[in-house]
């Protein structure tokens, strides 16, 4: 939080002189300025990191201060095994206290937090860029200890700005978020943190460390230290607070360990990866990691929960890079547990652009491992576990039968077929199970043989049983019961299997759906073959991914077992690096190119030797495209991301197979769906509303039209609308189908030019003020002797022509009765009393109020008074 003050010195060496280095021109470096220039946009960074609470102040002294020594006599290579010149903090702390003593005699550094030295660019015996954390062996200029900062050294010019950011982090506590240890340098945090890699693809600070540093306050935190059922909103890391959702949910999970969740998207310092415009390998969600503060800094004090296993197969260079939940690729699971610290998550809610997010975390210190069904009589063994547990805890079990058991693990004989809910109880906390023991035999199984895919097929036994539907080898519906019901994506055929003791099978078969259909149902290859070069298979983020070491001349593809002649099929498409290549085949020749860096003939979209793409529209690496592709008797044409970049129409074959080509191994394909076309001789239909027939010149016109198409709408375009020079136009809507059928439909309109010339009608208002009074008010009879207030009301009508008006009375005074007056006076109220403007025939209530007293004297007769009303104004 607040401000920190940082000076910047310039060093140079006898053996290494500033005046020596290499011009890189345009940029001269033998000047100090461009060494700061290449680290200034740090300081943006930290404001926007910190939602502008931390503020950088950088003083760059713009001299180079010769050291005493050359650069090869300090110890600060942590390349050499020599002692005398091996990195230390020591040797550190000599060599920052060195260049402070070259510049003291020109710098103040009393008011300085951080110091930074900057090496001239032609040393190489300083490689690295150490942070500076002094403690012992002060460094003292002017009254002040310098004891924090970052020592920079030749890698900064690989690393890039963001090391001052990674580096300024050690100076404020933050510790390593990179495996300083053995194996992968980045497993332990992948790309999501500066603190473990500089250049990832999404490198601001863990919520965590934000958290540490003060930027994060105590309530935009979420913290969960106990068993049950939460729910949270979590906005982006990148986002600033909003004062209503969380920044991270902080689950506790022992008296050092944590387990965090997080939502993070591409936005502010996660915008710009890698100190360049490369994109997300990660396309954003909730991420998990763990903190344990007994680590020593490098060895995993955070650790990223890996929700999306295998990413490294495509395109990503750590296991951890793509892990999110809910958002990964846009594809990431909504479940995931951590069965070893007892929680599990769900992401209940992602708003479209992935910066809002609604998350369940339940939390479970005691849980039970067991199967989920079995036949009777079914023994089986129950495994009960309690995270910090107490040294010598009791388990102990009630198995729903109304029989019980003790120990960590018990083996149980459930006698006769039902459901049992299953306890455990440790310490104090109860975790439940259920099982269902089904009755012994072989159950009867009854269910469609064909149905449509995307319709529902329900499938019955006349016992209760465990019944799997099975895609090839994979089973991809489970239901325990007497009933199973599930929907095919796709025109396939599944097995259908019920078991007790016993198994019973059946086949359902898909056939086509009328409309669009799935051709890949997202779990198995069912329905497709590949053949060539390499492999195509499915993914963690739930994609086709090319793999396998196929090349644009070794290429391998895979293959629809259906054949389609009309229609539309629509896929999305992601390449994970540049120089990507593959494509669409169909009708078993024609290829539509998937490939970014190509050209006209043969970029994406592009119709291989029949139709370059007339525009790119490909978006950049690591981002989804979607693909149109239309084939209705001798046209074909296709659509990138909404544009229809090519089109060719020529003899064709009548049908063939959908093929995915694999020619690169760096692509992934997803969401592949296709309508069939009939034959189709209807043209779409155009409606066009609202459309002026005379516009004068200069007035904007939004057209308001609408195109539809009882099959399949390929274009809806209009016409500009000219509305600048005056003369007779026609404004044309053109509409076309897959079929090739066209409609235009025109409105013909005349643009004019105009003049206008002020003319005007009048009339004259007389100054009126009126009051009319409604019949007096009368309050009735008085009681004498009773304390009571008697009110009574009238009405006044007033018209006022003036700017402002106001009704008022004379003082009210007493009612009287002759020589007698009521002791207690006349109260009047009126209302409304004024008005800020004209008012014709306007209404106001006036009310009067008369207060009795218990021992007020009354007189025999009427009491009365006259009240003069006044209507009024300053503003006639």
């Amino acid at each position: 939080m607040g401000t920190v003050k940082a000076v910047v010195l310039f060093v140079d060496f006898e053996d290494a002189k500033a005046e020596n280095v290499t011009q890189r021109a345009p940029i001269d470096y033998r000047n100090p300025q461009p060494y700061w220039d290449f680290l200034k946009a740090s300081v943006p960074w930290f404001s926007t990191a910190s939602y502008g609470r931390f503020n950088l102040e950088v003083t760059p002294i713009y001299k180079w201060y010769r050291m005493p020594k050359p650069s090869t006599q300090w110890r600060m290579d942590y390349r050499s095994n020599d002692p005398a010149r091996r990195l230390s903090h020591d040797g550190q702390g000599e060599f920052t206290a060195a260049a402070v003593n070259a510049a003291d005699a020109d710098v103040d550094f009393s008011d300085y937090d951080l110091i930074y030295t900057v090496p001239a660019r032609n040393q190489t015996a300083i490689a690295s860029s150490p942070e500076l954390n002094h403690y012992a062996g002060h460094i003292t200029a002017d009254g002040n200890d310098l004891g924090n900062g970052d020592n920079f050294g030749s890698d900064m010019w690989s690393w890039g700005y963001k090391l001052l950011n990674h580096e300024t982090g050690h100076a404020m506590s933050l510790v390593e978020g990179y495996n300083a240890g053995t194996g992968g340098t980045f497993r332990f945090m992948g790309q999501w943190d500066l603190m473990g890699n500089i250049s990832g693809n999404a490198p601001d600070y863990i919520a965590w460390n934000k958290w540490k540093l003060g930027w994060l306050n105590d309530d935009e935190v979420d913290c969960v230290a106990s068993d049950g059922v939460t729910e949270h909103t979590l906005t982006a890391n990148a986002l600033p607070p909003d004062g209503a959702s969380k920044k991270l949910v902080a689950i506790r999970t022992g008296q050092n360990t944590t387990l965090v969740a997080e939502l993070r998207a591409p936005l502010g310092v996660d915008s710009v990866a890698g100190g360049n415009t490369a994109r997300y390998c990660e396309s954003g969600g909730v991420l998990l990691y763990t903190v344990d503060t007994t680590l020593r800094n490098g060895l995993g004090v955070y650790k990223v929960l890996d929700a999306m296993p295998g990413s490294t197969g495509w395109g990503c260079s750590d296991e951890t890079s793509i892990s999110t939940m809910g958002r990964g690729q846009t594809r990431g699971p909504s479940h995931f547990e951590v069965p070893e610290l007892g929680v599990t998550f769900d992401v209940t809610s992602l708003s479209a652009d992935g910066t809002r997010a609604s998350l369940k975390v339940t939390r479970e210190d005691t849980r039970i491992a067991a199967p989920e069904t079995g036949v009777a009589p079914f023994t089986t063994t129950l495994t009960g576990t309690r995270r910090n547990a107490s040294a010598g805890a009791s388990y102990a079990w009630d198995f729903g039968d109304g029989t019980t058991g003790a120990g960590a693990s018990v083996e149980h004989t459930f006698a006769s077929p039902g459901t049992y809910a299953v306890k455990l109880t440790v310490d104090g906390t109860t975790a439940t199970r259920t099982i269902k023991v089904l009755a012994a035999g072989t159950p009867q199984l009854s269910g469609p043989t064909t149905q449509e895919a995307r319709a529902s097929a329900t499938f019955t036994t006349d016992r209760e049983a465990t019944i799997e539907v099975r895609r090839g080898s994979t089973v991809i519906e489970r239901a325990t019961g007497t009933s199973l019901t599930y929907s095919a994506p796709i025109a396939t055929t599944d097995e259908v299997r019920a078991c007790a003791s016993g198994c019973t099978t059946a086949t359902v078969a898909w056939t086509p759906n009328r409309g669009w259909q799935d051709l890949w149902d997202a779990t198995t290859l069912a329905g497709w073959t590949y053949s060539g070069a390499g492999a195509i298979t499915r993914t963690a983020m739930t994609t086709l991914g090319t793999s396998g070491g196929a090349t644009a001349t070794n290429a391998g593809a895979l293959t629809s077992t259906r054949a389609f002649k009309d229609f539309h099929l629509q896929l999305k498409y992601r390449a994970s690096a540049t120089a990507n290549n593959g494509g669409v085949i169909v009708r078993g020749g024609d290829q539509v190119a998937i490939l970014d860096n190509g050209t006209a003939a043969t970029r994406s979209g592009a119709i291989v030797g029949l139709a370059p793409s007339t525009s790119a529209q490909a978006k950049p690496v690591r981002e989804w495209n979607t693909l149109d592709v239309i084939a209705y008797g001798n046209r074909i044409s296709s659509r990138l991301n909404g544009v229809e970049v090519a089109t060719h129409t020529g003899p064709r074959p009548d049908a063939g197979p959908i093929a995915l080509e694999n020619a690169g191994n760096n692509l992934m394909y997803a969401d592949l769906r296709i309508k069939e076309l009939s034959a189709d001789t209807t043209a779409p239909t155009i409606t066009i509303t609202g459309f002026p027939e005379v516009i004068r010149a200069g007035t904007p016109v939004t057209p308001d039209y609408r195109c539809e198409d009882e099959q399949d709408l390929v274009e809806c375009t209009a016409t500009p609308v000219e509305t600048t020079a005056p003369g007779r136009y026609t404004f044309r809507v053109t509409a076309k189908d897959a079929a090739g059928n066209e409609t235009v439909a025109t409105r013909a309109y005349s643009v004019v030019a105009f003049t206008d010339t002020p003319g005007s009608a009048g009339g004259t208002v007389p100054a009126t003020l009126s009051l009319t009074l409604d019949a007096p008010a009368t309050f009735g009879t008085f009681v004498p002797g009773v304390a009571r207030e008697y009110t009574a009301s009238t009405k006044a009508t007033v018209i006022s022509t003036a700017g402002d008006a106001a009704l008022t009375t004379s003082e009210p005074g007493h009612l009287a009765n002759g020589a007698f007056s009521l002791p207690q006076p006349l109260r009047v109220e009126i209302t409304p009393n004024a008005w800020s403007g004209p008012v014709s025939n306007g209404t106001a209530t006036i009310a009067f109020k008369q207060a009795i007293g218990l021992t007020d004297a009354l007189r025999t007769g009427s009491y009365t008074k006259t009240l003069t009303f006044t209507l009024s104004t300053t503003n006639p």
